[in-house]
């Protein structure tokens, strides 16, 4: 994904509220959670079977969804790739959701980012490369 610091910058940002969750097919358990374990450098996972980790028998792979509170200055290469969430329950605490999971979730957990909400600032800030901080301060400042 273009701006992909920039984007996780501006995801970082407290206020948008970030909510990480996933539905994952009985078959797939073991390889998703044996990735999420390598992606997000062991942090451990939710209670499988509670939100923000569910466990799904209709589905054919692993979904992944991000919701966040849009301050309406997100950057170009997000506002692409997100639609406005019409979710019941989750409208009024999120104005977008992102399925995304491939491109930009799993990326968005080698940065620090985990299953569920709130999430750590210093985690993810920990995981930005010297080269591409500019870009992540540019996108949270946004």
């Amino acid at each position: 994904m273009n701006n992909f610091f920039e984007i996780a910058g501006y995801l970082a940002n407290p206020a948008r509220q970030v909510l990480i969750e996933v539905e994952v097919p009985a078959g797939q358990i073991s390889s998703f959670e044996g990735q999420y374990k390598v992606d997000t450098k062991g942090h451990s996972l939710p209670t499988p079977g509670q939100g923000p980790y569910y466990l799904q028998e209709n589905k054919w792979g692993v979904e992944r969804r991000l919701y966040y509170v849009d301050n309406g200055n997100a950057p170009v290469d997000l506002v692409a790739e997100v639609y406005n969430n019409t979710r019941p329950g989750y409208i009024t605490i999120f104005n977008r959701r992102c399925d995304q999971g491939r491109e930009l979730i799993n990326p968005l957990f080698q940065h620090g980012f985990v299953l569920g909400s709130p999430q750590d600032e210093a985690r993810r800030r920990a995981t930005i490369p010297a080269s591409e901080i500019a870009d992540f301060n540019r996108g949270y400042s946004r």
